[in-house]
């Protein structure tokens, strides 16, 4: 890794009696880079775009990385990286690194018109290789337990916006409650004033006092007290 950027920091413009701490700064940036995504599916090639630049009032002493921050959720296409720095001790300011990245996987098509709320199931969908900037809100994995949002043609590119996480409590539904008092699991029931999937956080109502409570799904029709 360390001669290959030293070889691309070289047709980038590092020539001889540049600092050859960017060396250090690019690998920081690219690897924090390839931490984040590595989180994601699919793979990633990311490349070093601009060879970072020191002012010259940070002097020659060594440098150590703090923290690294991206510029982006995920690290596809012209992103960078900001380097917080320290030298001797104290903080030096931060620095930018910029990269680009492409995404390798699979998009999701689906074959054939799909209606309203229809529970989406792998047969229904066709995978597409692809390989570089992927449309805005496109599906990088395949949307299991989710349902559409509205209809659909044959053929189309399945995004964020197309899809959506049934829910397993609906607002206005009776839900069981859960509640642990002391090491005792208390149950009861109350009613649904927001709906929610599972893990999702909602708002009920006690039955007999109407009071407002906070809870998390669990389950179809089933909730745990916050």
């Amino acid at each position: 890794m360390r001669a290959l950027l030293f070889l691309l920091l070289a047709c980038l413009g590092l020539r001889a009696g540049e600092d050859p701490r960017s060396v250090q700064l690019a690998e920081a940036a690219l690897a924090r880079a390839e931490v984040v995504a590595a989180q994601l599916p699919g793979e990633w090639k990311i490349k070093l775009v601009q060879a970072p630049t020191l002012p010259p009032m940070l002097g020659s002493a060594p440098i150590t990385v703090l923290a690294a921050h991206l510029s982006k959720r995920d690290p596809v296409g012209r992103f960078f990286v900001v380097l917080d720095l320290q030298m001797e001790g104290r903080r030096a300011g931060q620095i930018r690194v910029d990269l680009e990245g492409r995404w390798i996987g699979q998009l999701w098509r689906n074959r054939a018109p799909l209606a309203r709320r229809t529970l989406i199931e792998e047969s229904m969908l066709e995978a597409v290789p692809f390989e570089g900037i992927p449309p805005d809100g496109a599906l990088l994995e395949l949307p299991v337990g989710m349902r559409t949002k509205g209809p659909m043609s044959a053929g189309h590119t399945l995004t964020q916006l197309d899809v959506e996480v049934i829910p397993l409590v609906q607002a206005g539904e009776r839900v069981k409650l859960t509640a642990e008092v002391e090491g005792l699991t208390v149950t009861t029931e109350a009613l649904a004033r927001t709906s929610g999937a599972l893990g999702e956080r909602i708002r009920l109502e006690s039955l007999g006092t109407r009071k407002p409570i906070k809870a998390v799904v669990t389950g179809p029709a089933e909730a745990k007290l916050l």
